[in-house]
């Protein structure tokens, strides 16, 4: 993915280098977000970098130190009799970093976040690779159910609104019918083709 130069300006105007980044989305974001009661559709309109841009404007070292501190955070977190070795964080990070880039830097916190609540259930003493990628394809499944369901309600919305707005602009019946009794086809036309209509 290319990041424009207009948009890589603006990343680094609103989160700084790398150093600045890495200090302000650091695991406590996750906070943040339980604060304020944010879900799938919030986040992902949140004006926030995605993994991709992260990669391409700071660098994919910076992104998957980004991903493994979330990790090492869930590490410490759960209660687990078998906790994620270094060399599975590290490969944790890189398949999330990659297969995952389209996420933005608030939805990967949402992602820990719900892990840490136990929406996508328990580890049963055992925190892996393996089962935490389990969890990460229920949290895109889950996304896209939420996202769809929030899109289509508001396309019905918007076009109900649209028919509002042609009702309340639309000429009633009974005035087509006196201009056509009084013969003022050509004034009609006019109005129809968008041209202010004066008797």
């Amino acid at each position: 993915m290319n990041v424009s130069s207009g948009r890589r300006t603006e990343i680094i105007k609103s989160f700084g280098g790398p150093a600045e980044f890495a200090t302000r989305f650091n695991p406590t974001i996750q906070w943040r977000l339980r604060e304020r009661a944010a879900d799938y559709v919030s986040c992902s309109q949140m004006n926030y970098p995605t993994m991709w841009e992260i990669r391409e404007v700071y660098s994919i070292e910076v992104l998957r130190d980004w991903v493994a501190a979330m990790i090492e955070d869930l590490n410490d977190f759960c209660n687990v009799r078998d906790k994620m070795k270094s060399t599975q964080k590290d490969e944790a990070a890189h398949i999330i970093s990659c297969e995952y880039g389209h996420l933005n830097i608030a939805e990967v916190a949402l992602f820990f976040l719900k892990v840490k609540s136990g929406t996508f259930g328990e580890f049963y003493g055992i925190l892996d690779t393996v089962r935490l990628m389990s969890i990460m394809k229920k949290f895109m499944a889950e996304r896209r159910q939420m996202l769809a369901s929030y899109y289509d309600k508001k396309e019905k919305e918007d076009r109900e609104m649209e028919r509002l707005k042609m009702e309340s602009e639309a000429i009633p019946p009974e005035t087509v019918q006196q201009w056509i009794k009084e013969g003022k086809f050509s004034e009609t036309l006019g109005l129809f083709l968008g041209e202010r209509f004066r008797v």
